[in-house]
């Protein structure tokens, strides 16, 4: 699924083109609720692009959204759970 224009017709390529959880939950049609509570559905499992100091709505560049509606659900968890395992 290769996905380059938004359904405004703006064109999702663009690199100064930010996207907010909320419409990446809606391309990749999974709930915005549990995209919140579960991070390893989020882009690059909930670390924003956006430099994420805590202030505003996380946000990643249209490319790194492209990559993701890529990923399976599965393959998101598989990946959070290998970083866990990394990490302890």
């Amino acid at each position: 699924m290769k996905i380059t224009e938004l359904p405004n017709g703006k064109n999702l390529l663009n690199g100064s083109r930010w996207i907010g959880l909320k419409q990446a939950c809606d391309m990749k049609n999974l709930s915005y609720k549990t995209c919140c509570n579960k991070t390893y559905f989020q882009p690059l499992n909930g670390q924003a692009e956006n430099g994420g100091n805590g202030f505003g709505p996380k946000e990643w560049r249209a490319e790194t959204i492209l990559e993701w509606l890529e990923i399976t659900n599965q393959e998101m968890y598989e990946n959070w759970k290998a970083q866990l395992l990394k990490s302890a």
